[in-house]
């Protein structure tokens, strides 16, 4: 009986976050054609990261309020506690967001000018009467990005970087918890510092890499701080697992956690030169590339099992290391137009 119970309750939990991931994977490539419309031509980076920003935050969030939830009311009562942010989420953005800025009545025409300013056809707003050839135009377009090299050496390397995320994300509790042994409620409350530090250092590289680009072109603009970022996950990824000191080694983890979220934006603003028109197309493959990390949990799980905690973040400083490296394949010079020339 008893068994038959937990069957149910684990296909239930595999159902729900069937349908969460579903729903979840089409926000940030969306979002990002939604940038590339809503902001200048090259200022892509700074808004992707506030994305990363607000997610840091929550993630912050998660370990401490979780806990104290599950230990006040217990694991299932927590989600009936947090399931309602959702829906009150989603309620405002569907009465505020829209699709391009002529269409908010808060954006006056001096404001659209600046966004429209400079942009070639391919990332011009599109108008809102369709257009005969728009069709099958958007077809060639997505079969476009969807072969596009850039494209998919960006998915490939946001695929390494997303390695050691995956790493914080799924198993970072249980590391300080059975490794550095903590208590359950201390590991909760220090589970949120790697995003905390996140979220801070996700604005400042979506600053330096907006920045960049309008003074070095896209290029280089895009390739520095993502291999900036990357070699440094690399360096204190292993520095943290070899702290003798385990609050030395979760501040070193925290710092290695918010160098992925420095390195993030300059992904999004990449998929966007590359993308132009058709962003979203061309985020979602990228994305797909990030995404795929997740499916590694168990063999994550049994490299923790079998061979321990240091090999398994070797192996993540690894894929960091490999992940700058394929930034060197990137080349977004094409679009020129950004102030730094073909960069």
């Amino acid at each position: 009986m008893f068994a038959g119970s937990a069957t149910a309750v684990l296909l239930g939990l595999i159902v729900v976050r069937f349908l969460m991931g579903i729903t979840h994977a089409p926000i940030f490539p969306v979002s990002s054609g939604a940038i590339a419309q809503w902001f200048p031509i090259g200022g892509w980076a700074f808004p992707n990261s506030m994305q990363n920003f607000g997610l840091g935050l929550g993630q912050a969030c998660v370990g401490p309020v979780v806990t104290f939830l599950i230990i006040a009311v217990g694991w299932r009562a927590s989600f009936y506690w947090l399931a309602p942010l959702g829906f009150a989420v989603a309620a405002w953005w569907w009465f505020y967001a829209r699709d391009t800025p002529r269409e908010h009545a808060a954006v006056a025409p001096a404001e659209l000018a600046l966004i429209q300013a400079g942009r070639e056809a391919e990332f011009a707003i599109p108008a809102t009467s369709m257009r005969p050839d728009t069709a099958a135009s958007r077809r060639a377009g997505m079969r476009s990005v969807l072969l596009d090299r850039n494209v998919l050496v960006l998915a490939a390397s946001y695929f390494c970087m997303n390695c050691t995320f995956y790493i914080f994300a799924d198993w970072l509790f249980t590391y300080l918890v059975e490794e550095r042994k903590f208590s359950l409620l201390a590991g909760g409350l220090l589970f949120a510092l790697p995003f905390i530090a996140g979220s801070v250092f996700a604005v400042l590289g979506g600053l330096a890499c907006d920045a960049l680009c309008q003074r070095i072109g896209p290029r280089w603009g895009c390739r520095t701080p993502a291999i900036i970022g990357l070699l440094m996950v690399s360096i204190l990824l292993l520095a943290g697992a070899r702290a003798p000191n385990p609050y030395m080694a979760v501040a070193l983890l925290a710092l290695c956690f918010a160098f992925t979220q420095f390195s993030d934006a300059a992904y999004w603003s990449a998929a966007t030169f590359a993308g132009r028109r058709h962003t979203s197309a061309a985020a979602g493959v990228m994305n797909t590339g990030g995404s795929l990390p997740g499916l590694l949990a168990p063999l994550i799980g049994w490299l923790i099992d079998h061979v321990g905690w240091p090999p398994t973040f070797a192996g993540g400083s690894l894929m960091a290391v490999v992940g700058a490296g394929l930034w060197l394949l990137v080349d977004t010079s094409r679009s020129s137009h950004v102030r730094g020339g073909a960069g």
